[in-house]
């Protein structure tokens, strides 16, 4: 069984679909909304759908809602859900939970399928990147407080999920539908959000993936250098 955990900010069209989705799944034990400081009806839809429900009192962000559900979480392994992405059935819950719930792997991701079918036979070469993913707690603690923020999150999970055993696995999840920030708040409000998105993926992947790496491969050749000397 899975703690599910939906971080919600003004997600009131599409957190009740969301909500009703996931309970057609025989892996998810609870569901939590995590209400980011709406100042719509998301709160109100949740608790209207019987689920655990927690209100931030103001926006904090997507890492800091998700930190709060996995406080409040009662099961060792995790759903992370996007309020705005639809299209769950039980099926495809499965496929992303079970991975996971099994022990294959620390993280699966379910990527959406791209309108652009091409690009999905190239998604090795791109970050993985979206909301919705399967993961152990443990993997989350591993993650430092600090990379939990925002949209960095997603690629701090995926970085630090290579130092499992089992490491992440992502596949295609075809049917899911995300509601783009251009849609929900305008096109120049919804450019801003993309734009701030775009600049905390470059920000924590040349953090982790440069910066990170070689600090560790220097520990790692200090290491080997000390462990020689003393023989």
């Amino acid at each position: 069984m899975v703690t599910a955990i939906i971080p919600a900010y003004n997600e009131e069209e599409t957190v009740g679909e969301v909500i009703a989705s996931l309970k057609k799944s025989s892996l998810i034990g609870e569901i939590i909304v995590v209400d980011d400081g709406s100042s719509d009806g998301t709160a109100r839809i949740a608790k209207n759908s019987g689920v655990k429900v927690i209100m931030l009192p103001k926006n904090c962000g997507k890492g800091v809602a998700l930190a709060h559900g996995v406080e409040n979480s009662k099961f060792k392994n995790l759903f992370f859900a996007d309020a705005d992405v639809t299209g769950f059935t039980a099926e495809k819950l499965d496929q992303i939970i079970r991975p996971v719930d099994s022990g294959e792997c620390v993280m699966y991701v379910g990527i959406l399928a791209r309108k652009v079918i091409i690009l999905n036979k190239y998604l090795h070469y791109f970050p993985i990147l979206g909301g919705t993913r399967a993961l152990t707690k443990t993997l989350w603690l591993s993650v430092p407080a600090k990379h939990k923020n925002d949209f960095k999150t997603e690629i701090a999970l995926n970085y630090y999920s290579h130092k499992f055993a089992g490491g992440p696995k992502f596949g295609l999840v075809p049917g899911l539908t995300h509601h783009i920030k251009e849609k929900k708040y305008g096109l120049l409000l919804g450019l801003i959000y993309r734009l701030s998105m775009i600049f905390d993926i470059l920000a924590i992947s040349l953090e982790l993936y440069i910066f990170q790496k070689l600090k560790e491969e220097i520990y790692s050749t200090k290491g080997l250098s000390s462990q020689r000397k003393a023989r």
